[in-house]
């Protein structure tokens, strides 16, 4: 029983291999059917690149919505700082302004004695 030998053949070599094997009809339809892979292929990658450039304009957008409510976020939480620092303010206020009645009348008080 005589080993199989193995041919290495360029692609070319190949494809003419095929068509002296093949009958007319299905060489063609071989040929079609590489045009159609070929094709297939191209339509793949363009979708492939309209997704990574849609992704993309995404990206931005998210990131700018990102951005946009982190400075809203420093924005309330400064206001939030002040509304409590001016309660606080009126507070001590209010205590200075009582503090300083009540001690101008112990003040008027004593003088008189």
């Amino acid at each position: 029983m005589p080993t199989p030998r193995l041919r290495v053949v360029g692609v070319s070599r190949q494809a003419a291999d095929w068509r002296d094997e093949m009958p007319a009809e299905r060489y063609r339809t071989t040929v079609a059917r590489l045009i159609w892979h070929a094709a297939l292929a191209v339509v793949l990658a363009m979708l492939l690149l309209a997704t990574w450039a849609f992704g993309k304009v995404v990206y931005f957008m998210a990131q700018e919505a990102i951005v946009v409510m982190l400075l809203i976020a420093i924005l309330v939480a400064v206001i939030l700082l002040f509304l409590v620092a001016f309660v606080l303010f009126q507070e001590g206020i209010r205590r200075a302004i009582l503090w300083t009645t009540t001690g101008i009348g112990r003040l008027a008080k004593l003088s008189h004695r």
